[in-house]
């Protein structure tokens, strides 16, 4: 009995607790991810939480400075409208303060994967119950967006040799019931870089998995065969009109699926965005779609992709200094970081809200746990977590 107490005690700690809240309030609603921040210093720290959550110091802090004087130079010289740039401005500072705060107070990232993996997986659980228009998508967010949410749970427990835990069958199985072809290609980028890296004799077994996976969600697939057929057409469509997106021929929503409109549109924008050193400036790129359509259209608030986002507010320099970020904090000796790598990889094509579920969370967990903040003790970790 009392080794029980004991192993609860661990398993309940006040990390686990605190992120759970965290994890939980992002799936929902961005004010209800900043709630759940706010109880996460509480429970992590009572006394100092409150003091403490105004803290405009460190290297993240002078980074967002910089961006937002640069942002509202360049939307006063390209004549853009402000009204959404003081909006993400704010947001993006309230976000700051607080995931800044929490990441100060924890002493071990094995709980805040712990709890990130128990939500994600009640989350699949109830994707699939519920399925929405044919595809798994829980409460809150798209199937595609959905699917790159899950995929670091998905990394990190084939990198860590998790191959008996029932939890990565159901979250392979419910990534592949989003529909989303992104998912496939970054779930074989992921075994690729499992089995070419470090263990190849395991490539008949994730074989074995892949294929059980399959024939498990084949059973839902044959009884919509409809379905397939408007997938694969999808599929076929986005590759015949990629090549629109850089030549000056019309385009028209008409010809194309939305998500291939949505990303073919917005590129276009971004393409054509003023001032593509530095980009337009923060929360512009609606008013960039509206000056290239006449109209707002799909996607046009969040671009639909990560990386179009950037390219159109921050243009060529804040490509290239997210590649530098990926690049510099890629510690391929823990694999928490190496798991959170796949998953921002994934938001860079799928997922152009700077606060959707999971973004910014992520974000955090990718610099904390690169080598060099590792090796200066800012976190509790392993090499190989």
């Amino acid at each position: 009995m009392k080794t029980m107490k004991i192993s609860l005690k661990q398993y309940l700690s006040k990390e686990y607790f605190a992120f759970v809240f965290v994890f939980i309030g992002m799936s929902f609603s961005p004010i209800l991810e900043l709630t759940g921040l706010f109880i996460a210093l509480i429970i992590l720290d009572p006394r100092d939480s409150i003091k403490n959550i105004i803290s405009f110091k460190g290297k993240l802090f002078k980074t967002y400075c910089l961006f937002i004087i640069i942002s509202a130079v360049t939307i006063l010289f390209t004549v853009q409208k402000y009204d959404k740039f003081f909006q993400q401005a704010i947001v993006l500072l309230a976000y700051f303060l607080l995931y800044n705060n929490v990441f100060k107070k924890i002493k071990n990232t094995h709980e805040l994967v712990k709890s990130y993996l128990d939500v994600v997986l009640g989350m699949c659980l109830y994707a699939c119950y519920f399925m929405k228009n044919n595809r798994a998508t829980p409460w809150g967010c798209e199937a595609g967006v959905f699917a790159g949410f899950i995929l670091p749970g998905i990394a990190y427990l084939i990198l860590t040799n998790k191959w008996e835990s029932l939890r990565l069958y159901i979250m392979i199985i419910t990534g592949y019931l989003t529909f989303s072809p992104l998912f496939l290609f970054f779930l074989l980028a992921i075994l690729v870089y499992k089995f070419m890296l470090f263990e190849r004799l395991l490539f008949l077994k994730t074989i074995f998995i892949i294929v059980f996976c399959l024939l498990c969600s084949s059973i839902y697939i044959t009884e919509n065969s409809n379905m397939v057929e408007l997938r694969s057409k999808k599929t076929n469509e986005t590759f015949d009109n990629f090549s629109k997106i850089f030549d000056s021929s019309p385009i028209h929503k008409s010809d194309m699926n939305e998500s291939t409109w949505a990303f073919v549109s917005n590129m276009r924008v971004a393409i054509h965005a003023p001032n593509r050193i530095t980009g337009a400036g923060l929360g512009t790129h609606q008013y960039s779609y509206y000056n290239y359509f006449n109209y707002f259209g799909l996607n046009c608030e969040d671009a639909y992709s990560l990386g179009i986002r950037l390219f159109s507010e921050f243009g060529i320099i804040g490509i290239i200094l997210l590649l530098q970020f990926f690049f510099k904090n890629f510690n391929k000796y823990n694999n928490i970081n190496v798991s959170i790598f796949w998953g921002l990889l994934y938001l860079f094509f799928r997922g152009g809200q700077y606060i959707l579920i999971g973004t910014i969370m992520f974000f955090y967990i990718y610099y904390y746990t690169s080598k060099r903040n590792t090796e200066l003790n800012k976190i509790n970790l392993s090499h190989r977590c």
